[in-house]
């Protein structure tokens, strides 16, 4: 999988990983088909920002395409943080 072979190759420890869905956006001339995963870590990974999905929502302002990846998560009523 795409994605396992992702974390692999950063060499990125995780316990679980489930595939959420796609969300499509249209970037300029092009579409994109993002896959959207949760996985689930051992570890934060070193060098990495992490916050809270209130800080996400507060502090942060997302882009169109990672709001729509938000919304997905939410949707299928999963929890990031």
């Amino acid at each position: 999988d795409e994605a396992q072979e992702y974390l692999q190759t950063k060499h990125i420890i995780y316990e679980s990983i489930q595939e959420i869905g796609e969300v499509k956006h249209n970037f300029s001339h092009q579409i994109w088909i993002i896959k959207v995963y949760f996985v689930s870590l051992q570890e934060k990974i070193r060098h990495e920002l992490f916050v809270s999905s209130k800080e996400i929502q507060e502090k942060y302002s997302l882009p169109t395409v990672f709001q729509k990846v938000w919304n997905l998560q939410k949707e299928k009523n999963q929890k990031l943080f």
